[in-house]
């Protein structure tokens, strides 16, 4: 992603440097530098580069497993212990209420492990290739200018 990013923008300062002639390239150098396009592209992509590292930190950073595996464990202890406390209260209706509150229990927990690793290929990742293609135009926009 930024590798992709990075090469965009070296290819746009190198279409720019082959433009200008040899004497000048040192004058265009210094204006490119200079530029205040330049330095908000810049500033852009340090703030992108702090993005990208906290991104990538998410990505490498998961949750430990005695965690996982403990909240499974209270999870399921839960929906076990669940219909013999309320029995006496609900009578035989806590067999549809226990099964909708162990559906909807268990649901959560399978969102938490999918929002646990946010960058993947399935549908309930963020779409990467959308956000990139969307920056990848911006950049090029700007270097239009």
């Amino acid at each position: 992603c930024c590798l992709r990013i990075t090469s965009i923008l070296s290819s746009g300062v190198a279409s720019a440097m082959k433009s200008s002639t040899p004497a000048s390239s040192a004058i265009t150098d210094a204006v490119i530098r200079l530029s205040p396009v330049s330095m908000i592209i810049d500033q852009d992509l340090r703030n992108f580069m702090i993005i990208a590292a906290s991104c990538e930190k998410v990505k490498t950073t998961l949750i430990s497993v005695s965690f996982r595996v403990f909240s499974r464990q209270m999870i399921l202890m839960f929906i076990l212990i669940l219909p013999w406390v309320f029995v006496h209260t609900f009578g035989y209706f806590i067999v549809i209420f226990s099964i909708l509150a162990a559906y909807l229990i268990l649901g959560l927990e399978e969102i938490a492990y999918n929002l646990e690793a946010p960058f993947g290929d399935t549908e309930d990742h963020l779409n990467m290739g959308t956000m990139l293609n969307r920056i990848e135009s911006s950049i090029v926009e700007i270097l239009k200018y």
